[in-house]
């Protein structure tokens, strides 16, 4: 049981217990970290991937080979797949990708977008109209108008597709019961985009790096606590200089000091007062030895003297009576 009240048990798990504080506080923060950073970069993915699918009009064949281009990524990357859902903004599905989750479609319908989608620009005005201050001799220059319709032309030359408005992105986790979904929502006046990203394979990450912290930290801990073990040993030698000189400490043997030549600075004052205790108590000694050897001396002759001078009373006592009692105050003065 006095293991139990040690001090340098105390002090090694303290130490531990400061640490663990420390090492946890630690990974919690890089987990989240970690998480936050990894759904900041598939968001990042989801975008690129998604943007280009409600900034412009698209054929109808579209959908079609946007979903063999996923299929064939998920094939050829070890990220987890790609799945999206194409409806009208009320709702009304017009294209779902092969292994889109049917669980999704319930938790996805009804979310609202998180801008108001602006309409599309009139389109009864001429596609394409001149800048009103031309550089002298030159031909009005024609730039595209905003509410052109994709793909205008003008003297044969195709034009850029007109952008349309689409609503910040809407980013979200969900899971169907089996599998946690990274999910994009945005679109345009025409139809709402909804991709997703599959997380089997973050979390796995996430879960390896969780079970990393997890058998380091007690390992890191246990050797903290040896660690802390062997430095209070260490730290606490002189106590242990000071215990085995105390116990060598006698009444024959008051000469005992504690060295301090390789003290450490926190018990030059300690070590300092035990020795002048020390140097006070021998004195003390020797000061009482010699005392009792003087005053034995002193009475010494007195004694001798009254010792022969009972002895003769005993030999001259007149009764028997009279040599008992001289008997018995020469054995008080013998003693």
């Amino acid at each position: 049981m006095k293991i139990l009240h040690s001090f340098k048990l105390k002090i090694a798990l303290g130490l531990v217990l400061f640490t663990s504080l420390i090492l946890l506080g630690y990974s919690a923060l890089f987990l989240s970290t970690t998480q936050r950073i990894g759904l900041e970069r598939m968001n990042r993915e989801l975008v690129a991937m998604g943007e280009p699918q409600v900034n412009r009009f698209h054929p109808e064949d579209h959908w079609n080979r946007l979903d063999e281009s996923l299929r064939s990524l998920r094939e050829d990357s070890s990220k987890g797949g790609y799945e999206f859902r194409v409806s009208t903004p009320a709702g009304a599905p017009i294209y779902t990708s092969r292994h889109w989750p049917t669980n999704l479609t319930e938790k996805i319908i009804g979310i609202p977008y998180p801008l108001e989608i602006l309409p599309d620009p009139p389109r009864n005005e001429p596609p394409f109209i001149s800048d009103t201050r031309p550089a002298p001799g030159d031909r009005p220059r024609q730039r595209p108008r905003p509410d052109a319709p994709p793909f205008a032309r003008e003297g044969g030359r195709p034009d850029e597709p007109r952008p349309l408005h689409h609503p910040t992105p809407r980013f979200m986790t969900i899971t169907d019961g089996h599998q946690s979904w990274r999910i994009m929502i945005t679109g345009n006046s025409r139809i709402s985009f909804t991709l997703a990203m599959d997380l089997a394979d973050f979390q796995s990450e996430l879960r390896s790096v969780q079970t990393l912290f997890t058998l380091t930290i007690p390992l890191a801990l246990f050797l903290l606590a040896t660690g802390g073990w062997l430095l209070a040993g260490q730290a606490l030698r002189p106590i242990r200089k000071l215990t085995r000189v105390a116990r060598q400490i006698s009444a024959k043997d008051l000469h005992q000091r504690v060295p301090d030549s390789k003290a450490d600075p926190e018990f030059e004052e300690l070590i300092t007062i035990l020795n002048g205790m020390l140097d006070r108590l021998e004195d003390s000694f020797l000061q009482a030895t010699r005392f009792s050897a003087d005053a034995a001396h002193e009475l010494n002759t007195p004694l001798t003297i009254l010792q022969g001078q009972m002895e003769q009373a005993i030999q001259n006592a007149p009764t028997e009576a009279d040599q008992q009692a001289y008997a018995g105050l020469l054995e008080e003065v013998q003693r």
